[in-house]
């Protein structure tokens, strides 16, 4: 399984936190701790992919807003589900969002996945 996480060439983090999110994702859909199937991490170059691992591929270059990717690879097909941001817009609607959710809550800790009823 391989997550390509791109964005623009000032980004300093990697992965993304939608990379992390998506990796997170994966592993629980194979119940599987995120730290025991996390494989390598590839930084603007090309790598093969550690088999039963979940593997990223992150580009930080030119001005892209935001791309990620899902693959699912075996011998047979290859399966990518893909998003792209076009503009930064919709980050900051994002957080909008989350700021008025949040603002209406007690104290505590929460995140996205709480915002969104997914636990």
């Amino acid at each position: 399984i391989g997550i390509n996480d791109d964005h623009h060439r000032k980004k300093i983090d990697y992965p993304s936190g939608t990379a992390l999110m998506l990796a997170n994702a994966v592993s629980k859909a194979k119940n599987k701790n995120i730290e025991s199937i996390k494989g390598k991490i590839f930084l603007n170059k090309k790598g093969n992919l550690q088999k039963n691992k979940i593997n990223f591929f992150i580009t930080r270059k030119g001005k892209t807003v935001g791309k990620h990717s899902v693959i699912y690879n075996n011998k047979i097909e290859n399966i990518e589900l893909k998003h792209t941001a076009f503009s930064r817009e919709l980050f900051a609607e994002g957080a909008l969002t989350a700021a008025i959710w949040i603002n209406n809550k007690n104290k505590g800790l929460f995140n996205m996945q709480d915002m969104f009823s997914l636990r």
